[in-house]
C-alpha cells in the first residue's frame, strides 16, 4: 500500500503536479523527510453569557400610559391654549343644531322589520348648512376680492352711487320674492353689490359667474373629470335651481352658442317657478340689449329668458352707474 503510495506521488512530482502543494508523502518534495505537523493553536478562554436580571416575585412591569407620560415630557413642547370655540359653530363650521346635535342626519325611527330599518334622512333644520356645503363643492366660495365687501362698504361718494345704494336697499326691505336685477358698464360695482345684497338676506346663497357654471357643466361630459368626481350635469343644474339665494354673475358675457342659452335658460325657467327662491343677476346688459343678444342666438330660450327676468325683477331693475371703481383704485395707490 505504501508502495503504491510512494509510487503514484514519484509519477505526480515527474509530471509537474506538485508544485508548492509539496505533500508530505513525496520523498522526492522533500529528500530530508517532512517537517513535522504543527499543533492546533490553543482555544482562547469563553465567558458565559450575562443573563438579564430578574424581577423579583410581586414586582410589576411600568404601565404603558405611565411610560407613554415620560415620553412625552421630553418631546412635547408647550404651546398656547386654542382660543375658546364659538358655542353656536359646531365642529364641521355649520350652525350648532340641537335636533340632529350636529350630525346632519336622523335615523328614522322605524320598526326592526321595515325594509328601511336603520336607514337615515337628512336633518330638516339643516338642509340648507348642507345644500349650502354642496355647492361650495360645486362652485367654490366667493372670489376673495369680493369677500369683505357689504353694503357699507359700498362707495357713496357721488349720488348715483348713492342712488344705486338706496335701490338695492328698497329692495331688501320690498316683500319676499322679486328679483334684481344689476346693469352698468364694467367696474361700477355690480358684483359687489349683490354678493353684498345676498348676505343681507341672511339665507343659504352662493355665487357663481355664468361663464364658469357653463364650463363646470361642458367638465361633466369629459369621462376622465365625471370619473374623478362623481357630479353629473343634472346634479349641478338642481343644486342651482334650489339654493336660497343664487347670485347669477355676468350674464350675457358667456360664449354665444345655443347649448350656453340653453343651460342659463334651465337655470332661471327652474328658480322662476319658485317664489321663495331669490335671483340676483348682473349684468353690463339692460334687458333689451340682454334680449336682443339672446335672440340672435337663440330666439326661443332668449325670449323665454329676458321673459322671466323681466316678470321677476319689476320695478328693481337697477343701472349701476359712476366712475370706474378699479380704476379709481389704481389712481389711489399710485
Amino acid at each position: 500500500m505504501a508502495t503504491e503510495t510512494s509510487e503514484r506521488t514519484s509519477a505526480e512530482h515527474e509530471r509537474g503536479l506538485h508544485g508548492e502543494f509539496r505533500p508530505r508523502s513525496c520523498g522526492h518534495c522533500w529528500p530530508n523527510g517532512a517537517p513535522p505537523v504543527p499543533e492546533p493553536p490553543l482555544s482562547l478562554p469563553t465567558t458565559a453569557p450575562v443573563a438579564a436580571p430578574r424581577r423579583e416575585r410581586g414586582e410589576s412591569f411600568e404601565p404603558l400610559a405611565a411610560a407613554l407620560a415620560r415620553w412625552r415630557q421630553h418631546i412635547v413642547v408647550d404651546q398656547p391654549d386654542d382660543p375658546p370655540r364659538d358655542p353656536t359653530i359646531a365642529e364641521d363650521g355649520g350652525p350648532v343644531c340641537t335636533t340632529c346635535n350636529s350630525h346632519r342626519w336622523l335615523r328614522r325611527d322605524l320598526p326592526r322589520d321595515h325594509p328601511q330599518f336603520a336607514s337615515t334622512l337628512e336633518c330638516p333644520d339643516c338642509a340648507g348648512f348642507r345644500r349650502q356645503k354642496r355647492l361650495e363643492r360645486f362652485w367654490g366660495t366667493v372670489p376673495e376680492i369680493y369677500r369683505g365687501l357689504s353694503l357699507e362698504t359700498y362707495p357713496t361718494r357721488l349720488p348715483e352711487q348713492r342712488k344705486s345704494l338706496a335701490l338695492v336697499r328698497a329692495w331688501l326691505a320690498a316683500e319676499r320674492g322679486t328679483w334684481l336685477y344689476l346693469h352698468g358698464r364694467a367696474g361700477r360695482g355690480k358684483t359687489g353689490l349683490a354678493i353684498a345684497a345676498a348676505r343681507e338676506l341672511g339665507l343659504a346663497a352662493t355665487y357663481v359667474g355664468v361663464s364658469q357654471m357653463l364650463i363646470r357643466i361642458a367638465s361633466t361630459y369629459d369621462r376622465e373629470l365625471r370619473e374623478r368626481d362623481q357630479v353629473r350635469e343634472v346634479e349641478l343644474l338642481e343644486a342651482l335651481s334650489t339654493i336660497d339665494v343664487l347670485v347669477l354673475d355676468e350674464l350675457g358675457a358667456e360664449a354665444p352658442t345655443a347649448w350656453a342659452e340653453q343651460r342659463v335658460y334651465q337655470v332661471i325657467d327652474a328658480r322662476s317657478t319658485d317664489p321663495r327662491l331669490i335671483t340676483i343677476v348682473t349684468s353690463n346688459l339692460t334687458l333689451q340689449r340682454l334680449g336682443a343678444r339672446l335672440a340672435r342666438i337663440d330666439t326661443e330660450n332668449g325670449e323665454r329668458v329676458v321673459s322671466r327676468l323681466i316678470g321677476r325683477t319689476a320695478p328693481f331693475v337697477v343701472e349701476v352707474e359712476g366712475p370706474d371703481l378699479r380704476l379709481s383704485s389704481l389712481v389711489r395707490s399710485a
